[in-house]
Parts: C-alpha cells; sequence; structure tokens
C-alpha cells in the first residue's frame, strides 16, 4: 500500500451541531465563503501506509472517551477565516499531544500547523474572507453567541486524496 494522508477531525451533533449548521446557513445566505462542511476540530494530519492501524489506533485511543469543548470566543485567522475557539486548556491539549504522539507507532504526522505545541484548536464556518466579509460574517456569528462547553459526538479518518474515510462514534453524555 502507498503512504497516504489522513485528516483526523471531530464533528458535532445535538444542539450545538444544529447551532452551528444554522450559523452557516446564515453565513451563506449573505454570500459568505464557506469553510470545510461541516464544521469540526480538526485534531492532527496523519503520514501512513498502514490505514488500518490508523483507524483502530483512532478507534482504541477514544473509545469510551467524552471529548468535552469550552467554545469560548469568535476569532479570525490573519487570512480571514472566521472562526470559533475552543479554550486551549490542558485537558484539551494533553488530549492531543498524547493522541498525536501515538501515530509515530506506524506513521508520522504530517502538517506542523497540528502538530503539538504548534495547534490552535478552532472550527472554521468561513473561507478566507476580506475585509467586508469579515465584519459581516462576525456580525452573523457574534449573534446570540454564549461561551458553552460543548461535546464531539464523532470523529472521521479520511484520506486527504482518494476515498477513504471512516466515522468513529464517541461516547455519549
Amino acid at each position: 500500500m502507498n503512504e497516504q494522508t489522513y485528516v483526523i477531525w471531530l464533528e458535532f451533533d445535538g444542539e450545538f451541531g444544529d447551532y452551528i449548521d444554522a450559523k452557516c446557513i446564515e453565513l451563506d445566505n449573505h454570500g459568505i465563503p464557506a469553510g470545510i462542511r461541516p464544521p469540526h476540530l480538526t485534531l492532527t494530519f496523519a503520514k501512513t501506509d498502514q490505514y488500518e492501524k490508523l483507524v483502530q489506533y483512532v478507534t482504541d485511543y477514544f473509545a469510551g472517551k467524552k471529548i468535552e469543548i469550552i467554545i469560548s470566543t469568535i476569532g479570525q485567522f490573519s487570512g480571514g477565516n472566521m472562526i470559533y475557539l475552543p479554550k486551549a486548556n490542558e485537558k484539551l491539549l494533553g488530549l492531543h499531544k498524547e493522541f498525536c504522539q501515538g501515530i509515530y507507532e506506524f506513521g508520522e504526522l504530517a502538517w506542523d500547523l497540528y502538530y503539538p505545541g504548534n495547534w490552535t484548536p478552532h472550527i472554521a464556518l468561513t473561507g478566507e474572507l476580506n475585509y467586508e466579509d469579515s465584519l459581516k460574517a462576525f456580525s452573523i456569528m457574534k449573534k446570540g453567541f454564549k461561551a458553552q462547553t460543548v461535546q464531539a459526538s464523532r470523529i472521521l479518518v479520511s484520506a486527504c486524496k482518494g476515498e477513504e474515510n471512516i466515522y468513529i462514534p464517541l461516547a455519549s453524555k
């Protein structure tokens, strides 16, 4: 098998999933360029020729774990993407670091922005924005915003190029 790059990300459903889906529709209705859908929190990118081991590792690592994330603010990266910023607390950063270290048993990390120590947890709702769209998007996103603790509902392992995708459910509340 050839080496492939995979993205591993967390998705949300329930009340928070509905909330961010509604925000995405509102942003779309105002002509704001969309981000990658569904909105998600990317943990990392992994490069490996052992897809089955990656899937098994992700399944085993997250088995029984409840991933709670504190959504604390609205923000923007310098490229213009409008994002929700989870609180980068020790628990979330520790989980990320430990999870990433385990990947080295069968592969390597593939994008330095998602390495432990470099990672900024975020949920992007838009693509890159110009100044005017930034102001519009921020106004839409701040309307009704409140800091909250949410729970990830599933994790996706997806080939960056190719057809391999698998969703792994996470522990429920």
